[in-house]
Order: C-alpha cells, then sequence, then structure tokens
C-alpha cells in the first residue's frame, strides 16, 4: 500500500494469498491506514459562490411568499458514463495515514454516452440519451423542446385530469 496506494483491498489479498478482512484489519489496526475517497470536482470562479448564495436566497424567497412554489419545481440533471471502463471513482479509494486530498483528472474525448433524466413532485421523466458526442446548448435545447417538453405537458395534463376524476 505505502508503494501503491491505489490498490484494492481485494488485489492486495489477491496478491499476498490471505483473505480480504485480514488485509483490511492489518491496514487499519496495524498500519493506522484509512480509505480516502477520490473527488472529483469542477474548478469554481470567484463570483460562482456569491451566485450559489444569491440563488439559495432567490428560492427560500419564492418558498416563502408561494406555498405552491416547490410543486411546480423539476429537478434534471445528466450523467456521462464513458464506455472506455473509467475507474468508478465511488468504489475507488486511497489508502494512507493521512488523507492525500487527491483529485482525480480523466482524460478527455473518451467515448461516452451522455444521459438526461428528470424528476418533479409527482413524476419521474424517463431518461434521454443523447445521440451527439458533446452535448452543447444547442443539443440540450434541442432535447428539451422535442422530448422534454411534451412528456411535461402530458404529465401536467394528467395530473390535472386525476384531480377532476374522484
Amino acid at each position: 500500500m505505502i508503494l501503491s496506494p491505489h490498490t484494492s483491498v481485494r488485489r492486495l489479498s489477491l496478491q499476498v494469498q490471505i483473505p480480504s478482512s485480514t488485509v483490511h484489519q492489518i491496514l487499519r489496526k496495524h498500519l493506522k491506514f484509512r480509505a480516502y475517497k477520490i473527488q472529483v470536482v469542477q474548478h469554481l470562479q470567484g463570483n460562482d459562490y456569491t451566485a450559489r448564495v444569491d440563488g439559495c436566497n432567490l428560492v427560500i424567497e419564492k418558498i416563502e411568499n408561494d406555498n405552491r412554489f416547490l410543486s411546480n419545481v423539476i429537478f434534471s440533471d445528466e450523467a456521462t458514463f464513458h464506455i472506455s471502463g473509467r475507474v468508478n471513482r465511488h468504489n475507488c479509494r486511497i489508502w494512507g495515514e493521512e488523507n492525500p486530498h487527491e483529485l482525480y483528472e480523466h482524460k478527455r474525448d473518451s467515448p461516452k454516452v451522455t444521459v438526461w433524466c428528470a424528476l418533479a413532485r409527482n413524476h419521474l421523466y424517463r431518461p434521454f440519451i443523447f445521440n451527439e458526442r458533446t452535448v452543447n446548448g444547442q443539443s440540450y435545447l434541442l432535447m428539451l423542446q422535442k422530448f422534454f417538453c411534451s412528456r411535461a405537458i402530458s404529465s401536467t395534463r394528467a395530473s390535472t385530469a386525476s384531480l377532476f376524476s374522484t
């Protein structure tokens, strides 16, 4: 582990031919090592922090002024999955006595697929898989116009219809 802190407990267990529980115990109790999770972060500019606080304050104000505000909010996100089998950082640990504060830099332009999904108070919108290699403002807007808007409208109609069907 000292020479290769990225080695997993399972792999080390196979290399030294002892149970992984024993390897884990040696690392934790005898060597006083801990497993640290790699963080993938986006670089923020100075004004980004102020914009985040301003945005939070605006949402708090809208919630206080309108009881139905959160009922009209749709949360969405997209995730990019790399076809190359890039390391899943959720399962990746670095073993050591101190947190190395290591950041992971990924290779740009590797083959990937981007998936978008949305969630509203009472509806989960099915995933949309982008055909484009790189998602940009134009492809995102096209997805919203051709895919999302029609589903959001039909979801709203279905919700409204169910209110009056009782």
